[in-house]
């Protein structure tokens, strides 16, 4: 989704549940890795050598279960690495490094007003009035 000036739209509430974005996207990988690794199914198959005199022998498999609940997880975490990348995509084109870095700590690093206004030597007011001038059409 972009705007008319060919950047990414974004609205406020998303960037701010970033970090809760990438906690759940961690979570959802160690559920797909406990579900993947609980469900391995294994069968003994016949095939054959490809060449005469195409001799059969057994062929182990081995894969996981299809199961809709493994569907849907993987689906929520395509769904929050995507939004995760537009968010990141987003700050990387907010106009100045600044505005950057103070958004950067805001809604990354979840930095309260005041620790922001002490990293970068600036006011509590001008930081907010920084961070909220993106938000302005």
């Amino acid at each position: 989704m972009y705007n008319r000036k060919g950047r990414h739209k974004m609205d406020r509430a998303t960037l701010e549940d970033y970090p809760y974005i990438v906690a759940e996207i961690k979570d959802l990988k160690e559920e797909i890795n406990i579900m993947l690794g609980g469900s391995m199914l294994t069968d003994i198959v016949t095939g054959s050598s490809p060449e005469h005199p195409y001799t059969q022998h057994p062929v182990m498999i081995s894969g996981v279960e299809d199961s809709e609940e493994l569907y849907k997880f993987q689906q929520r975490l395509a769904h929050l690495e995507e939004l995760k990348r537009q968010i990141e995509d987003f700050v990387d084109h907010l106009p100045n490094l600044k505005t950057r870095r103070i958004v950067e700590a805001k809604a990354f690093k979840g930095m309260r007003w005041q620790e922001i206004a002490d990293k970068f030597g600036v006011t509590e007011y001008s930081a907010k009035h920084v961070y909220n001038r993106i938000w302005r059409k």
